[in-house]
């Protein structure tokens, strides 16, 4: 596949990933555009454009990687998922706001624990990117008969979750 190629299947893709019809339309627009730029960049960077289950050669440890992140995550097991991530993570939440949210996987087992133990969610990946040590999911999270949807980026470092974005 060519870089033009590329770039429109990215678009396309990104396209696909849908906004959610809650009367956000505009940030939906937004996010849209934002999920395509950055879908249509890594593709024409190299990277591959798969659905949850498969993956290429060149980024499979990185997918492995925050695909068993995933699992833990729905088995509950806060020991299994705070050990994919590296000591010195970094959580953001896209904006303006260009500090991390969350620093160190002691903050990341603090926030996580009493959610996975007391709300049980379950995560679903509808769709991924990967390119190299960024992965980037649309996840589905459904708890306490609740469910909501956005884009987790992953950056994999040395086998460990080093750095994750979350977008609305």
């Amino acid at each position: 596949m060519n870089a033009v190629d590329g770039w429109i299947a990215a678009r396309q893709f990104a396209s696909g990933l849908g906004c959610e019809k809650n009367g956000r339309a505009a940030e939906d627009r937004g996010m849209q555009r934002t999920l395509s730029f950055m879908s249509a960049a890594a593709v024409t960077l190299g990277a591959t454009l798969t659905m949850p289950a498969q993956a290429s050669p060149r980024t499979a440890t990185a997918v492995a990687v925050v695909q068993a992140q995933v699992d833990a995550f729905n088995k509950g097991d806060v020991n299994a998922f705070a050990s994919l991530y590296a000591d010195n993570v970094e959580i953001f939440d896209l904006g303006s706001d260009a500090k991390p949210s969350l620093s160190g996987r002691g903050a990341l087992i603090a926030r996580y624990e009493p959610m996975l133990s007391r709300y049980h969610p379950r995560a679903t990946v509808l769709s991924r990117v990967e390119a190299g040590a960024f992965v980037i999911d649309k996840e589905r999270t459904e708890a306490g008969g609740r469910a909501s949807e956005g884009v987790a980026i992953y950056q994999v470092e040395s086998g460990k979750i080093r750095r994750v974005w979350f977008a609305p």
